[in-house]
């Protein structure tokens, strides 16, 4: 009994559309490209998804706690431009990559701040601190691509640990792990569940509302800039536009594997099974010849169909099917 109790809280009905999805996905162009079937197709796959999978878990986060961060992708980008403006003046690398890391903790910190120091809404921040980094990582690094980056930084994409796996994708699967603890067995994630479906209840039930933003906001900074390292080491080079409409792709994945836009439920689960759809509908894509620029109207459709999914799921179980997870109440969370 109390391993279906623990199995609820890290999936549901929402998950499972999502795992129908990809199932189809993978289906669909399995008999569209005879290439897809390849060996190698999981592990593409799976390294072109590390990036976005990475701060789609800190996102996740956040949007269960009834925010949201548009800032990812231009925090990616500041973060990477930091890197490679700081290679070109002769900072020795480990510090550069420390100095990166700190960028990303800083722009999250920065976010967190500025919606509780000023009351405002993060979307309202968080889309102007999109524009803000972005326009500093330009300044950094300008119209230079750098490429300088010592031989063991390069390349860890095509690094196998074991088998077909990457050091990229294990550190994944570890950030995994890690995210489903804190959401879905430590009191933190409880906390976080509280404040997204009844923040003033949760104020009055003695939560620090306010420490938990700074937490979750530096989190999604920092993810953003581990991000960007991985993002540089499989490019081996750096410009103005790295993460570039990373945002869109992260939300659409969080909003497709469950994740309630208005806060309070999500599934790290679900968010992991979003990811590798979309990984499956990019790569199929490319492999048919498709240009971005279709692959990128298609992802803006996806995060329109999670919305609708939500909506559906969300009536399905108002006439009578059981959500198999549920933030806590606010005398639950004033007991424990």
């Amino acid at each position: 009994m109390r391993w279906r109790l623990i199995l609820a809280d890290l999936a549901g009905t929402r998950e499972a559309v999502t795992f129908v999805l990809l199932a189809i996905a993978f289906t669909i162009f399995s008999f569209a490209s005879p290439y897809f079937l390849d060996s190698l197709t999981v592990s593409f796959i799976l390294t072109n998804s590390v990036e976005i999978g990475m701060i789609a878990l800190t996102m996740t986060i956040v949007m269960v706690m009834g925010e949201i961060d548009l800032s990812v992708g231009s925090i990616v980008g500041l973060a990477a431009a930091m890197l490679g403006a700081m290679t070109t003046h002769g900072v020795p690398f480990v510090l550069a990559i420390v100095i990166s890391i700190a960028t990303g903790l800083v722009a999250g910190l920065l976010n967190a701040v500025l919606c509780i120091g000023f009351g405002l809404p993060s979307v309202v921040v968080t889309l102007g601190t999109l524009a803000l980094y972005r326009g500093i990582a330009e300044l950094v690094i300008g119209s230079n691509n750098v490429s300088t980056f010592p031989s063991w930084f390069g390349g860890w994409n095509i690094k196998y640990a074991f088998g077909m796996i990457t050091y990229p994708q294990i550190l994944w699967f570890v950030f995994i792990v890690i995210a489903i603890v804190v959401l879905h067995r430590l009191r933190f994630g409880r906390h976080v569940s509280f404040i997204g479906s009844n923040p003033r209840a949760a104020v009055f039930a003695g939560v620090r509302v306010n420490r938990m933003k700074i937490i979750v906001f530096a989190a999604s900074g920092v993810m953003s800039a581990v991000a960007a390292l991985i993002l540089v080491s499989r490019l081996q080079s750096v410009d103005n536009t790295a993460g570039v409409g990373f945002e869109l792709v992260v939300i659409t994945a969080v909003l497709l594997g469950g994740t309630d836009f208005k806060g309070g439920y999500g599934t790290i689960v679900g968010t992991a099974l979003a990811v590798l759809l979309i990984g499956v509908v990019e790569y199929g894509l490319e492999l048919l010849g498709v240009s971005a620029q279709v692959t990128t109207a298609v992802i803006g459709a996806l995060l329109i169909v999670s919305i609708l999914v939500d909506l559906a799921t969300n009536a399905l179980q108002a006439r009578g099917w059981r959500y198999t997870a549920r933030p806590p109440t606010a005398g639950e969370e004033a007991t424990s």
